[in-house]
């Protein structure tokens, strides 16, 4: 998982990426800390997949754009669009099956 460094590095990486993960965090999150292990280990599975993290008290201006109010929170997109958010409790198998869907159709169908 790369880190977002700037609004910039974002905002390139959201429209110039077929399909991007980012997980928003902060340094002392403890739940941000368990579950970015977990979405990295499942990010393995797609390895097409962009995946960045994205310090929300680093970048408050990011948060703000991303309309970010509670961390952790995974936001996916396709072609630049969000088609998937999830905030507080990450719901893994909610993530794995969007990815999928996504590997498969290019599309989310459900």
């Amino acid at each position: 998982m790369e880190n977002i460094r700037s609004m910039e590095e974002f905002n390139d990486s959201r429209y110039n990426e077929p399909i991007m993960l980012a997980y928003f965090g902060t340094d002392i999150c403890s739940v941000c800390h368990a579950t970015k292990p977990k979405v990295e280990a499942l990010m393995k599975k797609f390895p097409t997949v962009s995946t960045y993290y994205c310090p929300a008290d680093k970048i408050p201006q990011l948060s703000g754009q991303c309309l970010i109010f509670s961390v952790p929170a995974v936001l996916v997109f396709n072609q630049g669009k969000e088609i998937f958010r999830s905030a507080r409790f990450i719901d893994l198998l909610k993530l794995e099956a969007v990815m999928k869907e996504l590997e498969d159709n290019g599309e989310i169908v459900f």
